[in-house]
């Protein structure tokens, strides 16, 4: 669904500079093929740090951050099919809460019989030195108000209830996310263009000029969790249980 990205989303929304497809080579986004020995110099020709994602990379595995010094093309190849983004620059707001990982911004949007809706949405952002969100369990989901309100509490990977950040101590409460209305806007439209899909979690970084970038956006293990662990039964109105078989619906001892 990566390497389509492009042909479902404008390129201006996307951080997308190429692809890699095992077997069949390097990309770039308007599909035009880059040969081995000239894929370092393209990827690099306009940014100094790059970030590679695995087609199946997920909650921060598979994801890898390469400069023109330590990028390898063979390294690429052993690693699979994936796609390559420029690393943003995020919004001044956003490095106060931790300078080592970029916070992400998710938005859950459903897509009801035409009917494109806001469910919630939730700032993610690293405790730990790494370079990329969710390369390890030091993460916190930190709740906005669904009237949009400033930030007032988040929880940690083992839902301990926090105020503070954990290791820059900014105060959640009062924490305006920088473009968030704007964000939420865009993702609603998107999502009009995915008419099949019921059920989407976007992942918005904004960058220090409140540029909106969409990173990734996920079908399957959207983070439906969250939400209603913040603002309990959100998605109770659209019936979803009609959509289970008897197997799902039994106790999980009985499954298996």
């Amino acid at each position: 669904m990566r390497l389509l990205e492009k042909n479902i989303f404008s390129q201006k929304l996307l951080p997308t500079i190429g692809f890699y497809h095992a077997g069949m080579g390097f990309y770039s986004v308007n599909n035009e093929y880059v040969g081995e020995d000239k894929a370092r110099d393209f990827l690099f020709s306009e940014y100094h740090t790059i970030v590679f994602k695995l087609d199946s990379s997920f909650k921060g595995r598979g994801v890898y951050v390469f400069d023109k010094e330590n990028f390898s093309v063979e390294v690429i190849k052993r690693l699979g099919t994936g796609i390559f983004q420029f690393f943003i620059e995020p919004h001044e707001k956003l490095i106060q809460l931790n300078k080592y990982s970029v916070a992400t911004l998710r938005v859950n949007t459903v897509n009801n019989c035409g009917n494109v809706k806001y469910i919630s949405s939730h700032l993610r952002a690293s405790y730990s030195t790494a370079k990329h969100l969710g390369a390890d369990d030091n993460l916190v989901c930190i709740a906005i108000d669904q009237q949009l309100n400033p930030i007032v509490k988040a929880f940690d990977s083992s839902f301990n209830v926090l105020y503070k950040h954990p290791n820059s101590n900014v105060i959640y409460e009062g924490f305006d996310m920088p473009s968030l209305v704007e964000a939420i806007n865009t993702v609603k439209n998107l999502h009009k263009n995915l008419p099949f899909v019921h059920s989407i979690g976007w992942d918005i970084v904004i960058d220090k000029n409140n540029k909106i970038f969409i990173i990734e956006f996920n079908a399957i293990g959207n983070g439906t969790l969250n939400p209603q662990l913040f603002y309990g039964p959100v998605y109770k109105y659209l019936n979803w249980e009609r959509f289970a078989n008897s197997a799902l619906q039994k106790p999980l001892s009985m499954r298996f």
